[in-house]
């Protein structure tokens, strides 16, 4: 249907048309219109548009009525914008951010941040179902009264954008020092998969009863006792503490490294597991002491291997390279007495003179090193 002029009517041009439209408001403010080839359209709120995504991928219309979407769910009402389901006010992403200036209550239980992607597959499974099988866990600060949530922060989200931040949703509510919120979120969390530092901190906070401020004899007597749990304290201790040495390179918690950062905390785990020594009877020093000569060697190899004419972090930088270097590390140690540290530079152009690692095994690469280093 066209005007008088030719133009598609905003009713048929809208490639929205219908799709949360209650979203907008009764009255369209001026700057809210674009003028487009195909005609006036109206401009889609970050709301809008995430809503649009979520019913396209569940193949629906509308968005179910809330209280079918909240059916059989008991406990307290408490508004949205009551609860802290944001760790930060500082939100990189536009939508995120909407929704932490209007609910400023921040989150102290989760180190990490939830992800607009995952919000929209969590809302596209629930449209699907029409139905929200889990009830949202949050607990009542027995200090300052606030409410933060424990568990189901992407769905809380959710709700927040399609439903509004003022809604009063049901939920599973206890009452709980910050401690022991902290003890309930790392169990929580510990049931879906995460990033290296989030199962760093969580393996910490449940170790030491959620005590986040514990000092190292405590955490590393409670963590020491196997060794996939070194790493873990490696990881917290170093990265999350600056303990007992920082690592002065880019980390970033995902392979893609989004953040810029040159490696990945996870291949850095890789590494210490390599590198360190460990027994159920080393004492916290002679470890720390070891973890220490592990960051200013580690420091020193990435410093020397940036350098590197043909250097690539997503070859030369890999978990296979990392856990080949640290056995190397170590093998020299045992064999000269001293640190690799000596050899970086030789060690860093070993490592990219190999060219393409990425499809390369641990073991072939600590051989490759190894008979670079016996010829220089």
């Amino acid at each position: 249907m066209n005007d008088e002029h030719g133009n598609a009517l905003l009713v048929e041009d809208d490639e929205f048309h219908g799709l949360g439209d209650d979203l907008l408001g009764k009255e369209v403010p001026p700057d809210f219109v674009a003028i487009l080839k195909k005609g006036p359209r109206i401009k889609k709120t970050l709301r809008q548009k995430a809503l649009r995504v979520m019913l396209r991928r569940s193949g629906m219309v509308k968005p179910p009525l809330i209280e079918r979407v909240l059916e059989g769910k008991t406990g307290p009402r408490i508004a949205i914008s009551e609860i802290g389901f944001l760790s930060s006010d500082k939100q990189s992403d536009p939508l995120l951010a909407e929704l932490a200036q209007e609910c400023q209550v921040g989150n102290r239980l989760n180190r990490d941040e939830i992800v607009k992607n995952r919000v929209l597959v969590v809302g596209t499974e629930i449209f699907k179902a029409q139905k929200m099988w889990t009830p949202i866990h949050v607990h009542k600060d027995l200090m300052d009264g606030r409410y933060e949530c424990v568990s189901g922060r992407h769905r809380l989200a959710f709700l927040a954008i399609v439903y509004g931040t003022n809604l009063e949703v049901p939920v599973y509510l206890e009452h709980l020092t910050l401690k022991a919120a902290r003890e309930a979120t790392a169990v929580a969390n510990d049931s879906r998969p995460v990033k290296a530092l989030e199962r760093a901190s969580y393996a910490i906070l449940r170790a030491v009863g959620g005590d986040s401020a514990a000092d190292q004899d405590k955490l590393y007597a409670r963590l020491a006792n196997l060794k996939p749990n070194i790493g873990k304290y490696c990881v917290y201790s170093v990265i999350e503490r600056g303990y007992p040495a920082k690592l002065n390179f880019k980390l970033s918690e995902r392979s893609s490294r989004p953040d810029g950062g040159i490696v990945t905390v996870s291949n850095i785990e890789v590494f210490w597991g390599e590198a360190l020594l460990w027994s159920k009877e080393m004492s916290r020093k002679d470890f720390d002491d070891g973890l220490k000569e592990s960051v200013v060697f580690l420091n020193a190899f990435v410093s020397a291997i940036k350098k590197m004419p043909g250097f690539d972090p997503d070859q030369h930088l890999t978990a296979n390279v990392l856990a080949a270097v640290g056995r190397y590390d170590q093998t020299y140690k045992n064999i000269t007495g001293r640190n690799a540290i000596l050899i970086c530079e030789t060690l860093a152009k070993a490592v990219v003179g190999m060219g393409q690692t990425a499809k390369k095994q641990q073991g072939e690469i600590y051989n490759s090193i190894a008979g670079c280093l016996a010829q220089a």
